[in-house]
């Protein structure tokens, strides 16, 4: 049976360990598959696939989105994105 977390946070926002760091932690928990789920922020991306790369473990590059909708605060999680597209980074360094 596969281990995947679908849904984690790097210092890039609000965790408390680097994207490298969080993807060592989980192969060493026995995570096959990890998103990396930043707040709003796609940076962390790169180094989160190098370290899952080393691990031999899938990174499914991820980001929670954080939006305003009928007076509150929902939170988007979008996987397996571009880090890269222009509309997407902007939006996020917005």
């Amino acid at each position: 049976m596969l281990n995947i977390d679908l849904h984690c946070h790097s210092n890039v926002s609000d965790g408390m360990l680097s994207p490298a760091d969080v993807v060592a932690r989980a192969a060493a928990n026995g995570v096959h598959a990890l998103a990396l789920t930043d707040h709003d922020d796609a940076a962390g991306i790169a180094a989160a696939r190098v370290a899952a790369d080393e691990a031999g473990m899938t990174l499914i590059p991820g980001v929670e989105i954080s939006a305003s909708w009928g007076g509150q605060t929902v939170h988007i999680v979008g996987l397996r994105i571009d880090p890269a597209h222009p509309e997407l980074a902007a939006g996020l360094h917005s």
